[in-house]
């Protein structure tokens, strides 16, 4: 393993912080102060540009967990060296490795390739989610010791990402993507909600800009922030 990084081998806490891509995610950065006793970290696809200048601050005496997509998208060696790791997690499921949909194609993890791993197979039966975001809450709430999740960033594309706009996100690589993402907007919120459902004896923190729920069940719990 290289010396430049730091790990732990602590398994998440009961208590979970999940970090989306999202405009929230700016209210964690501002106001970190106040989930200074959480000590597990989820970020979900984030990269270099993600991360405030003040980053080593924020996340002193956390255990960073990413969630990485199919193009492997993770922070910079500089950033990852900065942060205590505890694993990273590919966005599909171990049975998944022999067929194109789950195989590698960029293999950028492999700097911290003895702490990759697939997602168990026990969540092929939430495959129905579609999206790693919702996969990384999914993968959360099923560990045995978890009592409540907190989300910032999780807006399902109502709203900007943190420091730039839906299309200004795609523009490089698709820019019909914005559209398609636009559109999503509405079963990604139902799926969202129907794996709230899946696991009541979870309380789920969302912290978003606007409410965007009509009815909710009891265990989301919605916290609006400017």
């Amino acid at each position: 393993m290289s010396p430049f990084f730091n790990f732990s081998n602590k398994k998440p806490s009961k208590n979970v912080i999940i970090l989306g891509r999202g405009q929230s995610t700016s209210y964690f950065f501002k106001n970190y102060k106040k989930f200074f006793k959480f000590k597990s970290i989820f970020f979900v696809n984030f990269s270099t540009e993600d991360f405030p200048k003040n980053f080593q601050e924020i996340f002193r005496n956390k255990i960073i967990y990413l969630f990485t997509n199919i193009i492997e998208t993770i922070p910079s060696i500089f950033i990852l060296s900065k942060l205590v790791l505890g694993k990273v997690f590919f966005g599909r499921c171990e049975s998944m490795k022999t067929f194109n949909y789950g195989r590698r194609k960029s293999y950028k993890c492999n700097i911290l390739y003895k702490k990759f791993s697939y997602l168990p197979d026990k969540l092929l039966k939430y495959w129905w989610l579609n999206n790693n975001g919702l996969m990384c809450i999914c993968y959360v709430a099923n560990l045995s010791n978890i009592k409540n999740i907190y989300l910032f960033g999780f807006n399902f594309y109502f709203d900007s990402y943190i420091s730039k706009s839906i299309k200004d996100e795609v523009k490089k690589s698709n820019r019909e993507h914005h559209k398609q993402l636009i559109n999503a907007r509405y079963k990604l919120k139902k799926n969202f909600l129907r794996l709230v459902k899946c696991f009541p004896k979870i309380n789920f923190h969302i912290f978003i800009k606007k409410n965007i729920f009509k009815s909710r069940p009891k265990n989301l719990l919605i916290n609006i922030v400017n």
